[in-house]
């Protein structure tokens, strides 16, 4: 049974990104829940999003990172979780698709909202 959870927890975070990108948000975080994803990070990984969260280094250098990170924080909580959390950082859905507060946000406020978003979430552990 190990086994079988480690190869779902190394396939889930590209599953995600390919063929499961079409979900609902609430089926993404209702998997990950009950799976109960829980990989661990490394101190580089840590540091990267840490990285990110502070601004000092962009969504795609550290996706691998975030997208751990957050798969993983969404599976240990049972709060509502912000739908561009799942949207980019667990599914990488294009900028272009993804949910915004108002009409003139763009790439650069999305990805601002996520750092802050980040952020918290670091701050909750």
């Amino acid at each position: 049974m190990l086994q079988l959870q480690r190869r779902i927890e190394l396939s889930v975070p590209t599953w995600m990104t390919q063929f499961l990108q079409v979900l609902e948000v609430a089926q993404v975080v209702a998997l990950l829940r009950f799976s109960g994803f829980g990989t661990s990070l490394t101190q580089l990984e840590q540091r990267e999003i840490e990285a990110f969260a502070f601004g000092n280094k962009g969504f795609e250098l550290c996706f691998v990172s975030l997208q751990k990170f957050i798969m993983r924080r969404v599976a240990e909580t049972s709060g509502v979780v912000d739908n561009l959390l799942v949207e980019k950082v667990i599914q990488n859905r294009p900028w272009e698709r993804l949910p915004r507060q108002n009409s003139n946000e763009g790439r650069k406020q999305l990805q601002n909202r996520l750092r802050g978003l980040v952020e918290a979430m670091l701050k909750a552990c």
